[in-house]
């Protein structure tokens, strides 16, 4: 018998219930950088809150997709296959704008020197929460790899969004970090941190649009080839 019965066995199915339940992380993360930037007036901390509450949506909308292609289920395979692969290209084209926004808020942070007041934040809580974000980064690489492996572009999706989320976690807990043990000459670190966070995200956006563009251009070429074998043998 097993264990936690309400957990589905397949791959996809269970990938979206634990995105779901996912929701409410990013809730906490939102709602907390929220409080933060009013509390010290911090751009730096409403452009966090802003990108978490964009991928809570994403997340959100691509969970509602995948509930209502596997309760259409025994329709068109082709077509339920298109839907799937369009999902990921426009989580792609989603994130992509996502990250020029970031980009944007790293760049206004490195330009406006010292974030807030980060340094009242006590040295303990910095590097447990660094600590919790390094392990869902790796936990997130983990599975976008084995997404890979399964092919359902709905499930790469939400690794998508997993990698996104863990890489701007990242970005906040280095910035945390340098103003709680001292931010002086660490513009340098800033900027690399965050610019990579951004660059390696936009180009998993970019690899998304593309691989799915080429799959939709696939599975429609297979779709018009028996309309012209059908053209070409007149009964």
């Amino acid at each position: 018998m097993r264990a936690f019965p309400f957990i589905p066995q397949d791959y996809d199915q269970k990938t979206v219930l634990l995105s779901a339940l996912s929701l409410l992380v990013n809730v906490a993360f939102a709602v907390f950088n929220a409080v933060m930037a009013a509390l010290w007036r911090s751009v730096w901390y409403a452009s966090l809150a802003g990108y978490y509450m964009a991928l809570i949506l994403l997340r959100g909308g691509i969970v509602l997709a995948a509930r209502r292609l596997h309760r259409r289920g025994g329709g068109d395979a082709r077509a339920s296959l298109m839907s799937r692969w369009k999902v990921l290209v426009g989580c792609g084209a989603l994130l992509l704008v996502f990250e020029v926004a970031m980009g944007a808020a790293v760049a206004a942070l490195i330009i406006g020197g010292r974030s807030a007041q980060s340094g009242e934040i006590g040295e303990i809580y910095a590097i447990s929460t660094a600590a919790y974000t390094f392990y869902k980064a790796i936990g997130a690489i983990v599975q976008l790899v084995r997404s890979r492996r399964r092919g359902d572009p709905v499930t790469q999706s939400l690794r998508a969004v997993n990698i996104a989320d863990a890489c701007t976690s990242v970005v906040s807990l280095t910035v945390l970090m340098l103003a709680t043990f001292g931010e002086d000459g660490m513009t340098a670190v800033k900027a690399c941190v965050g610019f990579g966070a951004v660059v390696v995200t936009a180009a998993m956006a970019v690899w998304m649009i593309v691989r799915g563009c080429l799959r939709l251009r696939d599975l429609r070429a297979a779709a018009a080839m028996p309309d012209r074998a059908g053209e070409e043998d007149p009964e």
